[in-house]
């Protein structure tokens, strides 16, 4: 099954009794990321993120656990510059899906993109009120504690401009995704176990040097 096929499969669909996807966001290798609709009682709407796993890679265990594993992390940040995580759970086919927040806007890329034509470039007081959102969610993502007590130890390596989302009234959030695999764990020295969130290419030598 190809992602096209996959994509057709879902649109329309009430995916774990309650999100009815309305359309594709965005198409990878591995998942797709969809936009829904919860539907509830008397007319009850909101809209969310699905992320989904392709259905060809649902029998590849290392993919399938380390996505559970990243909802699992994402699940225990609960911050405001930071895109929750609402549901978790697994589809008739056997595959998975991860039912996020869904931010109404962009993500800095294209807002950067609409300055640069329009302004030429970005105002300092908007860089900086990003820049200070981003870094508070960051902070507080790096630092959090568990209800044990532990660190909960996560790093996001992939503070890309697709991963700082703008929404119509100002707000800022950082989008968590993409678990780093397991053998870029066991090299990076730290808090054990410790959870990279964002780009294996993107880590810097000396980090995996230790």
């Amino acid at each position: 099954m190809n992602g096209s096929s996959a994509e057709k499969s879902l649109v329309g669909q009430l995916l774990l009794g309650r999100y009815r996807v309305l359309r594709r966001l965005a198409l990878g290798g591995m998942g797709a990321v969809y936009l829904a609709r919860t539907e509830g009682a008397r007319g009850f709407s909101k809209p969310v993120v699905v992320k989904r796993i392709l259905p060809i890679w649902g029998g590849d265990e290392e993919i399938v656990s380390l996505f559970a594993r990243e909802a699992r992390i994402l699940s225990q940040l609960q911050d405001p510059g930071i895109v929750s995580v609402i549901d978790f759970g697994q589809l008739a086919d056997g595959t998975l899906v991860m039912v996020l927040d869904y931010v109404h806007g962009y993500h800095l890329q294209h807002w950067q993109t609409y300055l640069q034509k329009t302004q030429g470039k970005m105002p300092v007081e908007m860089a900086l009120h990003i820049m200070l959102r981003v870094l508070s969610a960051l902070q507080y993502a790096h630092t959090f504690v568990k209800p044990d007590g532990k660190l909960l130890a996560v790093i996001h390596r992939d503070v890309s401009p697709t991963n700082i989302l703008l929404d119509t009234s100002g707000n800022v959030k950082l989008a968590m995704s993409h678990v780093v695999p397991d053998l870029v764990q066991k090299i990076v020295k730290g808090q054990d176990p410790l959870h990279i969130l964002g780009d294996a290419q993107k880590l810097r030598v000396r980090t995996l040097r230790g």
